[in-house]
């Protein structure tokens, strides 16, 4: 979590509950996350995925708890062009990310 991929007081010790890249919630790894509170920290495109798909396990395990922390005010970037991107994929997951926002599901992150 630390800057540069330094790990950060603690983060070593704590290494058996955190998860890197983007994991399985849905499937392989439900267990894990649902009806539980989970930490999403990143301003990256993993971590969109990563929340995203937490949103969709919390419809199916409601008492599932999302929290998303961003080191910086990146929002506009990360949500990129939306149907207007580049890149299809990348548009699509802003989109998603921007309706979830917008319909109170995710609250819009501060830096």
């Amino acid at each position: 979590m630390g800057a540069d991929g330094l790990p950060v007081p603690g983060e070593r010790a704590a290494a058996d509950r955190i998860a890197y890249g983007i994991p399985d919630v849905l499937n392989g790894e439900r267990g894990t996350y649902a009806s539980v509170a989970t930490l999403v920290v990143g301003s990256g495109h993993s971590a969109m995925n990563a929340v995203l798909d937490l949103l969709t396990l919390r419809e199916q395990a409601p008492d599932t708890r999302l929290l998303w922390a961003v080191r910086r005010n990146r929002m506009a970037r990360l949500l990129g062009g939306g149907l207007n991107d580049q890149l299809p994929a990348r548009g699509a997951l802003g989109v998603a990310a921007t309706h979830a926002i917008a319909e109170g599901a995710l609250l819009e992150p501060a830096a």
